[in-house]
């Protein structure tokens, strides 16, 4: 069920870059109109994806972000570059070729609305509740009456072009519910890219298929038009868009839908000359009504404390941070003031723990103590060592310098690259098939619970330690995916967890649905090692020797741990959530995966603490 989230408060910056957002996106209505004096619908498209995918890509390599690889990634991108972008763009750019600006831009605003309903039909926990259903309602009314209920019946020019601008608010609620079902752990701006450029491989061909050849003799109006489209409002927006999502939370980004219309409206009065149907001003506030009952927000009435509440799978603040929560800071003021700021990220490996981690690292100020470093350095290190060794004594050539101290054997693990980690902790299973046997596995498994347990009890030193002999005034702590099977989270004085959040904010990196479905599709492409509690680890070994028939010697090691994968998210996913309710708060992976900089981290858990402790104050 979807749970009730409070709106995050809005900031000056963040009121500022939305209006900018909306300045931006209003003005490419008007691009594309001067555009289509020279160049056909599908051309324009074409320029704007390929051209916009050639600001992006950049950015992605700049930021180190991850790169989409497979056919399967590809596959996805190109279907949401269709449905988020060359369908959309196609119909509107097409449309405008009969219809205002600002009537095409008075129907975009419906975008919401769809997206509602298309959310109530193809995912369970978005039902279509009887305000939403009021709220999509009124949205079809605005509709209907913008369009003129008698220009549905003669399909003239200027009724299909109506048309074709709902045909476009359609397609984009399609793409968000492929986003969500497909598009799961792909950071936003590689998505933003990735799906720029499936736009332009649909477009580009198809327009010299049905336009002709690129013209390059363009006047100086088109080309700048085409500039705005393509680089302005799609690539710069997308840059924009996702930094507003960080600091103002995904609810309150969905306002700048709004703030369009009047933009585009104004653009076409003044510099196009436009007149719009008296009906079109009249049904223009239907879009704002419809959208906050759709997205269950009060439609008119307020909650306590005077913020609009609504139920929503997206995130609009941390949605766990409750009155007995433990932390080190009392307020978003007392965190951004704080001249030493120290956190500690848990969660499910796969989701941006490191990825922030060292982007704070990289600012200069915050020392990153890496669990899994720790361990493979210093608690398991002599361990990895040894195994090496071991296997290369079964070499007679090596046997023979090892034993003369002609060679060294190491492990060469970094904070990117601890592989030699999960390559000693191995897999239970044949050992043709490199697997381990299964009481060899559960002796490496308990090596690794004390490790980590160590270096996690090491932490306390290291916040000292980066300070005092670094001179690093900041600290995070980015732990491993297992924490949570070596604490209880439903004892409020657990040792390990009391230590660790006297000194940090702890912080879950908290995944969706769509991030599970995501992690599961990568590790079943490329299984790894992971730790498990011993109960739970002896319980999947049982029960998968039951389900399959086969004797301990038999088990092929991928299999095994595919298999066990998916049940270990379950069981920890409920653990975590414990974590945060008693000793932190929760962050969605969304909001800390477009960051920049350590500034923005900063404003998000700002934001987070404001919202979440202003909640626990009006429960309490």
């Amino acid at each position: 069920m979807p749970r009730m989230t409070a709106q995050k408060t809005m900031t000056n910056a963040a009121w500022a870059q939305l209006g900018l957002l909306a300045l931006i996106w209003g003005g490419s209505f008007l691009a594309v109109r001067v555009a289509l004096d020279q160049i056909g619908p599908i051309w324009v498209v074409g320029h704007r994806a390929i051209w916009a995918a050639a600001v992006l890509w950049p950015v992605v390599l700049l930021r180190r972000l991850p790169l989409p690889r497979g056919a399967r990634i590809w596959g996805v991108l190109i279907i949401m570059g269709a449905l988020n972008n060359a369908i959309p763009f196609g119909l509107l750019a097409w449309g405008q070729q009969h219809v205002e600006t600002g009537l095409i831009a008075i129907l975009n605003a419906a975008t919401a609305v769809f997206g509602v309903l298309f959310a109530a039909i193809f995912f369970a926990d978005e039902r279509l509740s009887a305000r939403k259903a009021f709220g999509v309602g009124l949205g079809f009314f605005g509709v209907i009456w913008v369009i003129g209920p008698s220009a549905l019946s003669g399909f003239d020019p200027g009724a299909l072009g109506q048309i074709a601008a709902i045909g476009a608010t359609i397609s984009y609620a399609l793409a968000g519910v492929w986003a969500r079902k497909m598009m799961g752990g792909l950071p936003p701006l590689t998505a933003a890219a990735g799906m720029t450029t499936g736009a332009a491989l649909i477009m580009v061909p198809l327009a010299w298929i049905v336009e002709g050849p690129p013209m390059f003799d363009l006047a100086p109006a088109t080309i700048a038009g085409l500039a705005y489209v393509s680089i302005g409002s799609t690539a710069l927006a997308y840059l924009i868009y996702y930094r507003v999502i960080a600091v103002a939370g995904s609810g309150n980004v969905l306002l700048v839908t709004l703030m369009v219309a009047p933009v585009a409206i104004l653009l076409g009065v003044v510099v196009l000359g436009e007149t719009l149907p008296p009906r079109a001003y009249a049904a223009s506030p239907c879009w704002p009504a419809a959208s906050r009952c759709s997205t269950g927000g009060s439609c008119g009435v307020r909650a306590h404390g005077g913020r609009h509440l609504r139920p929503s799978s997206d995130w609009t603040g941390p949605r766990r941070l409750f009155s007995h929560a433990r932390m080190i800071h009392s307020s978003a003021s007392d965190w951004l003031s704080a001249p030493r700021k120290r956190v500690l990220f848990f969660g499910m490996s796969g989701l941006g723990k490191t990825h922030v981690s060292n982007l704070l690292r990289r600012s200069g100020d915050w020392f990153h103590y890496s669990i899994d470093y720790r361990i493979g350095t210093r608690h398991m290190g002599e361990l990895i060592a040894d195994n090496a060794k071991r296997e290369a004594m079964k070499v007679p050539f090596l046997r023979e310098l090892l034993l003369s101290d002609s060679i060294y054997i190491g492990s060469n693990i970094s904070f990117d690259n601890l592989a030699p980690v999960s390559t000693y902790l191995g897999k239970p299973g044949d050992p043709a098939k490199g697997g381990l046997p299964f009481e060899t596995y559960r002796q490496r498994q308990e090596q690794f619970r004390r490790a980590e347990i160590a270096a996690l009890e090491d932490t306390p030193w290291f916040v000292e330690r980066g300070e005092a002999l670094y001179g690093y005034p900041h600290f995070v702590c980015d732990t491993g995916g297992s924490i949570c099977e070596w604490v209880d989270p439903d004892d409020p004085h657990d040792p390990l967890m009391t230590l660790l959040s006297k000194e940090m904010l702890m912080i879950w990196i908290e995944g969706s649905e769509a991030h599970t479905e995501e992690l599961i599709r990568r590790f079943d492409r490329a299984p790894k090692p992971m730790a498990y509690s011993p109960d739970f680890l002896l319980k999947a070994w049982h029960d998968y020797l039951a389900e399959t028939g086969l004797p301990e010697a038999r088990v092929d090691p991928d299999a095994f741990i595919r298999w066990t994968y998916g049940r270990a998210l379950a069981h920890r996913q409920p653990r975590y959530a414990k974590m945060a309710e008693r000793w932190g708060l929760a962050i969605p992976a969304e909001a800390l995966s477009g960051l920049d900089s350590a500034a923005d981290f900063e404003a998000v858990v700002a934001e987070a603490l404001d919202a979440a402790l202003g909640k626990s104050r009006r429960e309490a």
